[in-house]
């Protein structure tokens, strides 16, 4: 049986932290011998990370720019505060609605929040709120939030029955289920 640490021992396994393929790719990595090259981890989704960043660290530096000139600053706050109002409204329009109302309501106070202050306090606050609420749900007993999942389902059950009372059903649905949902 060779010594720990001995080359007949080394050669058997891959390196510590690499895999038997990594070993593959460095001919010095299970020889016990130091490659001149140091082993690099592998990200597959490194060049992402870093075409993000780009972009990110592009639209920052257009945005200085546009902020240099107090017209176009103005302009571009407007827009900002515009689209970002469009989509609070929006949002609030599919709170009754099955679906992401509130997530498109917060969507849009962050749409704000990149130009305005008062809007990245709101957004901050809301955040604060959630996270709270968050916690009571978890410590709370498991029938809080049975509770909590069937007033949802009742929401959202009330809000397609009224949605289809008000719009009418479509011709195609069949007789059995109009009497089920008591509609006309």
């Amino acid at each position: 049986m060779p010594a720990p640490g001995s080359d007949a021992d080394t050669a058997a396994e891959p390196a510590r932290g690499r895999s038997a393929e990594s070993s593959a790719q460095h001919p010095a990595a299970g020889t016990g011998q130091r490659s001149a090259e140091p082993a690099r981890r592998v990200r597959p989704h490194a060049h992402r990370r870093r075409s993000v960043r780009r972009t990110r660290l592009g639209f920052l530096r257009w945005r200085r720019l546009v902020h240099r000139n107090p017209h176009t600053s103005a302009v571009y706050r407007t827009l900002v505060g515009g689209l970002g109002t469009a989509v609070v409204l929006l949002g609030l329009v599919l709170v009754p609605l099955p679906g992401p109302g509130w997530l498109i309501v917060f969507c849009g106070v962050a749409i704000i929040a990149s130009e305005f202050h008062f809007a990245s306090r709101l957004l901050h606050w809301g955040r604060l709120r959630l996270e709270a609420w968050s916690r009571w749900v978890r410590r709370s007993h498991w029938s809080i939030g049975a509770l909590l999942g069937l007033a949802t389902c009742a929401c959202v059950c009330g809000a397609v029955w009224l949605s289809l009372h008000l719009t009418g059903v479509p011709g195609w649905t069949p007789g059995w289920a109009r009497q089920l949902l008591l509609l006309p």
